[in-house]
């Protein structure tokens, strides 16, 4: 009998890797961090029978260009020279269920991995190199996708072409679209998880210290682009304005109860600079600091 002393983070990658293979998703790796652990040689073990599927399924691509049509999905994404996403294919908007003005203006660096990312810098600071490459596996909205890159207009212009290959019957159609949205439900609710941690972790973080929101990121595992949607969908504000609407009602108890001096105030609410701290304060209120307390004090005489 073999124990096996895993983390849960590996064990639901597996689980998810399989039941995304179920769905006919084939083309997926999971990360080897080489530990030299049994549970790694399973790991290896599916990325090698993975790796083995793709390429029969890519082999149809040449003798039954038909067939081969029948399991693969293209999208595409247009950007800039630095990778800020201007445009997308209707398809990839309508199967992934995100709108045009979500993804315009985002860094693609910020949603995907952090493998690919790292590629995608290396190549793009490399000259002269071929117009077009090809590697598989990039994760984007927690799917796995094989890509290449199209340079255009002498590099002020770049397309993604984003690929997937799936092997599924009619027949399993309905059972490959429930276990698909079983594992996107799974996958949003550890997002609200996250997110609601995150939202914990503002309430006590101190008001007269700068928020990171690339920190958060990194402490909470989660990439930016997430985090500035779903926070605003659990809260209806982005972290910034939370942050700063904690910081606004701290300094109105402070103003109303208090004598300390409005530039004090400011500054034990993390503003150095006395007329930003006005400036939020006058567009949350509607008043300026001055006339709130003078109406506490009218209230208490």
């Amino acid at each position: 009998m073999i124990e096996l002393k895993i983390s849960k983070k590996r064990w639901h990658n597996m689980l998810d890797a399989f039941i995304s293979l179920g769905a006919g998703k084939v083309g997926q790796t999971l990360k080897i961090h080489h530990r030299k652990d049994d549970f790694e040689s399973l790991e290896s073990i599916f990325n090698l029978m993975n790796e083995e599927l793709s390429e029969r399924v890519l082999h149809l691509s040449f003798i039954k260009p038909n067939d081969f049509q029948k399991h693969h999905k293209h999208y595409l994404l247009f950007l800039n020279k630095d990778l800020i996403i201007k445009n997308s294919c209707k398809s990839f908007l309508t199967d992934f269920d995100v709108k045009l003005n979500q993804l315009k203006g985002v860094s693609l660096f910020n949603i995907i991995d952090e493998s690919s990312a790292n590629y995608l810098k290396e190549y793009l600071a490399k000259p002269n190199q071929s117009s077009a490459i090809l590697k598989p596996n990039m994760l984007l909205f927690d799917d796995f996708f094989s890509f290449n890159i199209k340079i255009l207009q002498q590099g002020n212009a770049i397309i993604i072409n984003l690929h997937q290959l799936y092997i599924e019957s009619k027949n399993a159609a309905s059972l490959t679209q429930t276990n698909r949205n079983h594992t996107k439900l799974k996958q949003r609710k550890r997002y609200e998880i996250i997110i609601e941690e995150i939202k914990m972790y503002i309430d006590s973080y101190p008001l007269n210290k700068k928020l990171s929101l690339k920190q958060l990121c990194l402490d909470f595992g989660i990439n930016s682009y997430k985090l500035k949607i779903m926070f605003k969908e659990q809260y209806q504000c982005n972290v910034y304005e939370y942050f700063i609407s904690l910081r606004m009602k701290h300094a109105l108890i402070l103003i109303e109860t208090g004598t300390l001096a409005f530039k004090e105030i400011a500054y034990m609410v993390g503003y150095n600079e006395y007329s930003s701290f006005v400036k939020f304060f006058k567009r949350h209120y509607h008043q300026l600091p001055n006339q709130v307390r003078l109406k506490a004090q009218e209230t208490v005489n």
